[in-house]
């Protein structure tokens, strides 16, 4: 077999301009054809669009048969037992955002922001942490934070931080900006991502 190899009995076609694969590609500045590509998204968003349809239709249904109301809830926007500041259920608009100052802040307190969306949150002094939750086009300024920020299930989310933010956990959250603004201490933060 070697003999053969080494002696020649395999030989390589020779392949010609015409048969080249890659020399069959269209000529130069040949349009582009998107209909299949097109094709395809437009089925997968009358896909998406029925399964959307069909998970308010669930839901619909599920309310009519408790007898229940989606009733918005209450604003809420206080401390609770001088451990945690609860932003919850705060909705603004793009034209008139809800802007939001806490000023008494101690190191030991969380702030916990919960089914926000168009809220300005200004917050002057050092906290321990921040939990963002299910909320949408929320502005975070803090001072500093002494553990984390931690972000699940929102988007549009943007923080400035003017000291230090040790760590910043974010879990199926989309568009995030973090500003960390003191040279220093911006370089110890770490960044997790989870989807």
């Amino acid at each position: 077999l070697f003999a053969e190899i080494n002696g020649g009995g395999f030989r390589l076609k020779h392949v010609t301009d015409d048969q080249k694969a890659y020399k069959q590609v269209r000529g130069e500045g040949a349009a582009v054809s998107f209909e299949e590509l097109d094709r395809k998204k437009a089925e997968a968003e009358a896909r998406r669009a029925a399964k959307e349809k069909e998970k308010t239709g669930a839901d619909s249904s599920a309310a009519a048969a408790t007898g229940a109301t989606t009733a918005p809830k209450e604003p809420v926007f206080q401390l609770e037992g001088d451990k945690r500041w609860v932003v919850a259920f705060q909705v603004g608009t793009a034209l008139k955002p809800i802007s939001l100052t806490i000023d008494n802040t101690r190191m030991h307190h969380a702030i916990f922001i919960n089914s926000c969306e168009h809220v300005y949150l200004n917050v002057t002094s050092k906290v321990n942490s921040v939990i963002v939750v299910d909320s949408k086009r929320v502005q975070i300024q803090l001072k500093s934070v002494v553990s984390q920020l931690e972000a699940t299930n929102s988007s549009n989310i943007e923080c400035q931080v003017a000291e230090a933010l040790p760590s910043v956990n974010l879990g199926n959250t989309h568009t995030v900006n973090i500003y960390l603004m003191h040279p220093t201490y911006s370089r110890e933060t770490e960044i997790v991502t989870t989807s």
